[in-house]
């Protein structure tokens, strides 16, 4: 149970600190233009990237990110998290949607710092009012790109063409950060060796992040441990993040 709290943490701080990897985009362009200018200078810096690309996003107003996780631990299979979340800069509302073995976790805070969570598993629904633990829309758009930056350390690979947008690509295949991200942290174990370690990162022209990766296979004294995440940020300005209709069920619950 400590070991899957720990991978957990992991997945969080790489979605939100603020979710198989490796889906991939189709692309039109199959080579980098490794002349271009890019949008961030290397090596990159947390504050300043993380700022940016917050900032860019405010432009946009809205934002959705979907999130794909997947984790194993020794032979045990794997188990995939599915993650939506969708934020309101304008306002700071946010709305998130976590499925996992088949138990869905939904969260919905207003503006104001107000929360409420629906819970469903095994059929049975339940509420809660949240009154921690929950960010900000915020909090939510620079989480996204913060922990990348924090683990890994990032070239830049160049510009290359996504379903029709141009993007600029920043690659890393090792984990090069110490401190509280040390890989010693990661299984939660003393003796702990990365066998691999690859991230990806696709920023706009505007700077905001569309699409992120990371792989991290690891042994934590003798167990073999994969944390996978493939995350897009997308539909900018283009976002619904009106309150869900079980709100009146949730509030009628909790009071």
């Amino acid at each position: 149970m400590r070991r899957e709290i720990v991978t957990l943490a992991v997945v969080a701080l790489l979605v939100v600190a603020g979710c198989s990897s490796g889906g991939g985009d189709t692309t039109t362009t199959p080579a980098y233009d490794t002349e271009a200018e890019p949008v961030y200078e290397t090596p990159l810096d947390t504050e300043t990237v993380t700022d940016a690309h917050v900032d860019a996003l405010r432009d946009h107003g809205t934002f959705t990110v979907d999130v794909n996780a997947t984790w194993r631990h020794g032979s045990s299979e794997r188990v995939r998290r599915e993650i939506l979340v969708r934020g309101n800069l304008d306002t700071g509302a946010v709305y998130e949607h976590q499925a996992a073995r088949g138990d869905v976790q939904q969260t919905y805070r207003f503006g104001n710092g107000t929360a409420y969570a629906r819970f469903v598993s095994s059929g049975e629904v339940s509420y809660d009012s949240v009154t921690r633990g929950v960010g900000n829309a915020t909090t939510y758009a620079s989480g996204n790109l913060w922990g990348a930056l924090e683990l890994f350390t990032f070239d830049y690979a160049g510009t290359r063409a996504v379903d029709g947008e141009r993007v600029h690509v920043y690659r890393a295949d090792s984990l090069d950060r110490s401190g509280e991200f040390d890989p010693s942290n990661l299984g939660g174990g003393e003796n702990v060796t990365v066998n691999r370690a690859e991230a990806t990162l696709q920023f706009r022209e505007d700077g905001t992040l569309r699409h992120a990766d990371y792989t991290l296979q690891f042994e934590s004294d003798g167990e073999s441990q994969l944390t996978s995440v493939d995350l897009h940020v997308q539909r900018l300005g283009d976002t619904d993040v009106s309150p869900p209709r079980w709100i009146p069920d949730a509030r009628n619950a909790t009071e």
